[in-house]
């Protein structure tokens, strides 16, 4: 069997792609391992309750979604903009005071937050909301945890409010992620809703499946192996396209590519509760604001959406983070009697969904700012990084690079004045001159500088093969091939 493109994985995004292919006009095959597509999209009934695979919403303004999915269709119930925080033993609400500017007072009395963090908030807001989505993503940036102690936010709003609402969104405590992300989930927040499909989450997957042709779409279909032209089944079936499409999670992709080892992804884990009455009374996240745990967030999805549970019961959904994953479903329900009373022991406990990949980590996701010393040679550069002190040779023949450790000292010779170099040419210095002089091979590869060296602020950014390197003349990425060979590329 062949065809022109082979996509693996029926997740959202593997679903995706082929919807564009095919409305290309290309032929294509999508393999999922499940008996069903949708990948964390989906939805299983339980006596009656849709219980999604870890409490999730749809963000109706995120570009794709705006783009791509028929909202109308999908039936959405939505959450009220703002959120329900448990704090010294009450509960204080915060809502979105740019559509409700009226709870701004409510939510001062309470105690949540001042004057001066809203007005904080307000700016964040701005900046998130100014230029276009790209220059958002291409801004320097630092970690969340950092942008909101330098935004000024006082101890209160931070742990009461920002912080385990943040974390629930990156489901992870440390807010390490960086602000970029910060950023675009303020602004989505602030153009959007977060809802719920009338038949679950999985209505989304379902939606993009029924646009492709029949004999697209393969369930049941592990792959085994893939090349950049083919894929082999577990059944041992094989299959060439003119280009293979992994569309899986970074793990899996990695083992399938026989790539080096990703770091692990955030998992996340759901208490599925039945009650009788909800608890919450509005259709409103509620957060833990005294950072006690092991629930980091609650929701009633049958509040927003009544389709989740039959007539006469609510949905109860809690989500506990990875920092409490030794928690019991006794210490969650624990911790919501001290929230709920009495009514929480009359709950009955659907199910408990672990989530072991719902979200990517980021490698040192946030580009740091370094200082850099950068020289040109004939046939290519080095560049020294004050991060680690290192000496980094990129060469232009077979674009190859190798990293050596600066072991230059101050008052050793800093060039050979017996190595007189061609007119218009230099002899490196320092430890470039140190490096290149003992080197004799790779004298032979790099030449002559062309330039003196200079220094730079360089942006750097890890990634789990390689990185990126950016200073005011050079872009560099530089990592390594499904085989180990260094390569980079301008």
């Amino acid at each position: 069997m062949s065809c022109d493109v082979l996509v693996v994985g029926g997740g959202i995004a593997g679903l995706a792609c082929a919807r564009h292919l095919v409305r290309d006009g290309l032929d294509v095959k999508l393999f999922e391992a499940d008996e069903r597509v949708g990948g964390r999209l989906k939805t299983d009934l339980v006596d009656g309750f849709r219980l999604d695979r870890g409490f999730q919403v749809l963000i109706t303004s995120y570009p794709e979604v705006r783009d791509s999915l028929d909202l109308d269709a999908l039936q959405l119930g939505r959450f009220i903009p703002g959120a329900r925080c448990r704090v010294d033993g009450g509960w204080r609400d915060v809502r979105d005071p740019w559509r409700d500017p009226l709870s701004i007072p409510r939510s001062l009395l309470r105690g949540v937050g001042s004057w001066s963090d809203y007005a904080k908030l307000a700016t964040l807001r701005r900046k998130a909301r100014a230029g276009t989505l790209d220059d958002l993503l291409a801004a320097p940036a630092k970690s969340t945890a950092e942008r909101l102690r330098e935004a000024g936010f006082s101890e209160r709003m931070l742990h009461t409010f920002l912080e385990p609402w943040l974390s629930g969104i990156f489901l992870e405590s440390d807010l390490a992620t960086s602000d970029r992300f910060l950023f675009f989930v303020l602004r989505m927040f602030a153009d959007g809703h977060a809802a719920l499909p009338h038949d679950g989450m999985e209505a989304i997957a379902t939606q993009v499946a029924a646009e492709l042709p029949p004999g697209v779409v393969h369930t049941r279909a592990r792959v085994r192996s893939a090349t950049p032209t083919s894929v082999t089944l577990e059944n041992g079936e094989s299959m060439s396209a003119r280009a293979v499409v992994v569309a899986l999670e970074g793990g899996a992709a990695a083992r399938l590519q026989g790539l080096a080892p990703t770091p692990p992804p955030r998992p996340v884990r759901a208490v599925y509760y039945a009650a009788e009455r909800d608890p919450v009374g509005a259709p409103l996240l509620v957060l833990d604001g005294e950072g006690r745990g092991p629930v980091n967030h609650l929701a009633v999805p049958s509040t927003v959406q009544p389709s989740y549970a039959p007539a006469g019961a609510h949905l109860v959904s809690a989500t506990v983070l990875a920092k409490h994953a030794d928690a019991t479903e006794a210490d969650v329900r624990a911790q919501l009697a001290t929230w709920f009373g009495s009514d929480v022991s009359g709950w009955k406990h659907l199910a408990t969904v672990d989530v072991p990949v719902a979200l990517p980590a980021a490698v040192d996701a946030t580009p740091r700012t370094i200082d850099v010393v950068m020289q040109p040679f004939e046939r290519g550069l080095m560049i020294w990084r004050g991060d680690d002190e290192t000496i980094t040779v990129f060469a232009n023949d077979g674009q190859t690079w190798v990293q050596y450790p600066d072991t230059f000292q101050e008052g050793e010779p800093e060039s050979d004045p017996t190595m007189g170099a061609p007119g218009g040419l230099l002899q490196p210095v320092r430890g470039f001159g140190k490096l290149w002089r003992s080197q004799p091979n790779l004298r032979e590869q790099l030449g002559w500088a062309t330039d003196k060296e200079r220094p730079y602020d360089g942006d750097v950014q890890d990634f789990a093969r390689g990185q990126y390197l950016g200073v005011s003349i050079e872009r560099i990425i530089a990592g390594h091939a499904p085989d180990g060979t260094p390569i980079w590329f301008r």
